[in-house]
């Protein structure tokens, strides 16, 4: 009876322990994900003895002779490269991520039963049922965390081949076969073009410049910028400032003057925009103002004709109707009529909408036949008899041109 009890208090044990087990892995089972990353580099080491790869290039040596001589060397350059071996660290970068609790279950249970508990032995994950690393969540709306840790490992670098240029071998290249380019930028004036030149070398690639012909007065620093090519050859380019000193020239090599004369080309040339930028608004401005007085002027000469041709102004063609024939004598008036009878080639009868006759003279131009719509004069009454013997007086107008636009009618 002892032994059967003891035996199910040992299994009620195991299975709490379990269940403890169990419990605790839900809270605290964690997965790790490693990565190796290239670090920096650790050593170089020659792989091999030089040799000549058969590139060749130019290379542009220019120098100061006498006070106001450029000269310009030009020699070609035979590269030898040395095979190298690069070696780089290797960082390992650990990410450790908490499960859910489900999930840590299965995954504790199907340790247990695959590994018969071996595996926390073997360090899988757990070592003796402790977390290897405590993961705490970095905020409560996210199930897990994430843990990142590195470390130098140089006994597990990463190599690369290489080269690297070695002892490169000068020799004079021969000057029938040499274009060279100069270019001569001011680092003051934005709106100088750069001085240029393009030929071929002199004798041992050789070739000289007078400065003081190429390099304007008020000029104290310019960029030089030579180029140097030739057939199955890699071009050769050099970039150096020219300085104006009291007793001649000196030539700047250093980076430092290069990148110094780029910026003051640069703010000289934005300098020189705005200033294009000034003028070309000052020369619209002054376009503006003339086009506004031209029409200043039209319109004051429009006015002036206006006023000669009609002193009283232009009436409206409601004027007209309600007017007297022998009243409408040296006044000017908008007409809208067609045409009623034709005496000759420049005078006629017209009609209006309401029925009113009118006299038009078109003194050089034709009277139209069909509607005419313009302007006319009065120059008195104009007598007639119409078919059934009765005597009409009606406006006599002369059709006279106004320029547009036609003022309005006075009151």
């Amino acid at each position: 009876m002892q032994s059967h009890r003891h035996r199910a208090s040992k299994w009620s044990g195991a299975l709490l322990g379990l269940l403890l087990l169990s419990f605790g892995t839900a809270c605290t089972h964690t997965t790790y994900k490693t990565e190796i990353r290239r670090g920096d580099l650790v050593r170089t080491t020659p792989a091999g003895n030089p040799a000549e790869t058969g590139k060749v290039s130019l290379d542009i040596r220019p120098s100061i002779r006498g006070q106001n001589t450029l000269a310009l060397d030009v020699t070609s350059v035979i590269e030898r490269h040395r095979p190298l071996r690069r070696e780089y660290e290797q960082n390992r970068v650990k990410h450790q991520v908490s499960l859910k609790p489900g999930d840590a279950v299965v995954g504790e249970l199907a340790n247990l039963a695959v590994t018969l508990g071996l595996g926390h032995l073997l360090f899988w994950d757990w070592s003796l049922g402790l977390p290897k690393v405590l993961c705490l969540p970095r905020s409560k709306a996210r199930d897990g965390c994430q843990y990142t840790e590195s470390a130098r490992a140089l006994d597990e670098s990463e190599e690369e081949q290489g080269f690297e240029i070695v002892d490169p071998m000068v020799s004079r290249s021969r000057s029938e076969e040499i274009r060279l380019g100069l270019k001569l930028t001011s680092t003051k004036h934005g709106n100088r073009e750069p001085v240029e030149w393009s030929g071929g070398a002199g004798s041992q690639g050789l070739v000289s410049f007078d400065l003081q012909k190429l390099v304007p007065d008020d000029e104290s620093r310019l960029l030089l910028e030579v180029t140097a090519h030739r057939t199955g050859t890699e071009d050769g380019t050099h970039s150096s400032v020219i300085a104006r000193k009291s007793d001649g020239f000196a030539l700047e090599t250093s980076e430092s003057a290069v990148v110094s004369a780029r910026k003051d080309i640069d703010a000289a040339r934005e300098a020189w925009s705005l200033e294009l930028a000034r003028r070309e608004a000052a020369e619209k401005e002054a376009a503006r103002k003339v086009a506004e007085e031209r029409s200043l002027q039209q319109e004051r000469a429009r006015q002036r004709r206006i006023a000669k041709l009609c002193p009283g102004g232009v009436y409206g063609y409601l004027d007209l109707t309600r007017s007297n024939p022998y009243d409408v004598k040296g006044k000017c008036y908008e007409f809208i009529g067609s045409n009623l009878q034709t005496f000759s080639r420049s005078r006629a009868l017209y009609n209006s909408q309401w029925g009113d006759t009118y006299y038009l003279d078109f003194a050089e131009a034709s009277a139209p036949r069909g509607l005419f719509h313009g302007y006319t004069k009065g120059v008195g009454v104009f007598e007639y008899e119409t078919v059934t013997g009765a005597q009409r007086v009606v406006p006599s107008l002369l059709v006279v041109e106004l320029p547009d636009p036609v003022p309005a009618s006075p009151r």
